[in-house]
């Protein structure tokens, strides 16, 4: 009769679990109601249509052009020109002068001082 009695009594904790979970559920169904209201109103906001993509005319670059080069005098380009003083004062001068104009950047400018000195 004792076993009966206690198989047949319920304890707080089981009836505070079953209260947590009833409550849990509850909260998680309100949850997945409110989350399927706000898809529903963005799928209703969302445009139903949509532009049609053009279609392609040219044919696509399939080798990458090349930079342009600037352009460089081809006295330039010859390897360990030898320059007496006066010619190198006076090439420092021209140099310094298209640097200001312009015409030179200052890569290139330093890439020629160098060429001269050298």
């Amino acid at each position: 009769m004792t076993l009966v009695r206690v198989a047949g009594t319920v304890s707080p904790a089981d009836l505070i679990h079953a209260r947590v979970q009833q409550l849990q559920q509850k909260t998680w169904a309100q949850q997945d109601a409110q989350l399927q209201a706000a898809q529903q109103r963005r799928a209703s906001a969302a445009p139903q249509w949509r532009a049609p993509v053009p279609p392609q005319t040219t044919a696509p670059i399939t080798a990458p052009i090349a930079p342009p080069q600037p352009f460089v005098d081809a006295a330039w380009r010859k390897p360990h020109r030898q320059f007496e003083t006066h010619q190198q004062i006076k090439f420092l001068k021209e140099l310094g002068d298209l640097r200001a104009s312009g015409v030179l950047v200052e890569s290139e400018f330093v890439t020629f001082k160098k060429r001269v000195l050298s």
